[in-house]
């Protein structure tokens, strides 16, 4: 389906931090904007370890936009 839109992929495992993994990884690839989640998978978690999302609005350089 990305192929039709002229919408390349990539994907990167992820073995540290997941926040500045993303932010280095679209940095370092020349993305144009990064679209991530407001909500991980677990929200307990997620209250006690910051927002993933946050961090990389914060941090990054490149635009972002945060779905809900």
């Amino acid at each position: 389906m990305s192929e039709k839109a002229n919408v390349s992929f990539s994907g990167v495992k992820v073995e540290d931090n997941v926040r500045r993994t993303i932010v280095r990884f679209a940095q370092s690839h020349k993305i144009d904007l990064i679209v991530i989640g407001s909500r991980g998978p677990d929200p307990h978690i997620e209250m006690f370890l910051g927002s993933v999302a946050n961090h990389i609005v914060q941090k990054s350089q490149i635009p972002v936009t945060v779905l809900k």
